[in-house]
């Protein structure tokens, strides 16, 4: 097996991340509270539109009910006192859900065809040799700026989805 090296220049392009204690015990408390809220309510977005059964006009109202719910939650984080270099478990996770829930609704976007068990209306019947896999980066509105790496890649492969971190 061969050994790797570090190269910990590129860790100078970032910003270190901070803890979020200067916050104080409140304003955690709301950003935890709020997030928890959001979160359900993601996930309830994803129920209600990217199920099993999908159409391209309930995916686009996804991709728009995702889009103003993450803009909302960073506006709430930041006038709590948030930084953009800070990081806490439950935000990162909150902005990693946004992130994989946008790269589901764009790869259901630009499928035309049914796959593995969704099943999408508008385009009800394909030739199984139609059925290319898909390529995807990461949407530009993803919230993890600072952190995003240089390039990121999802490879959609019927119903699996795999996220490979390419740091250049």
């Amino acid at each position: 097996m061969k050994s790797s090296k570090l190269d910990h220049s590129v860790s100078n392009c970032w910003p270190r991340p901070i803890a979020p204690n200067a916050l104080g015990s409140q304003a955690m408390d709301d950003i935890l509270k709020t997030t928890k809220k959001v979160r359900k309510e993601l996930q309830l977005i994803m129920w209600q539109y990217v199920g099993i059964v999908r159409s391209t006009i309930r995916l686009q109202t996804a991709e728009e009910k995702i889009s103003e719910l993450e803009n909302n939650w960073e506006r709430c984080l930041f006038q709590k006192g948030w930084e953009q270099t800070m990081v806490g478990l439950e935000a990162c996770e909150m902005r990693n859900l946004f992130c994989c829930a946008k790269l589901v609704v764009s790869s259901a976007l630009a499928r035309h065809e049914s796959r593995g068990l969704h099943y999408t209306i508008d385009y009800p019947h394909v030739e199984e040799s139609k059925r290319p896999p898909t390529v995807h980066g990461v949407p530009d509105s993803c919230t993890s700026r600072p952190f995003v790496r240089k390039f990121m890649k999802t490879f959609v492969n019927g119903s699996i989805i795999m996220i490979l971190a390419i740091e250049i």
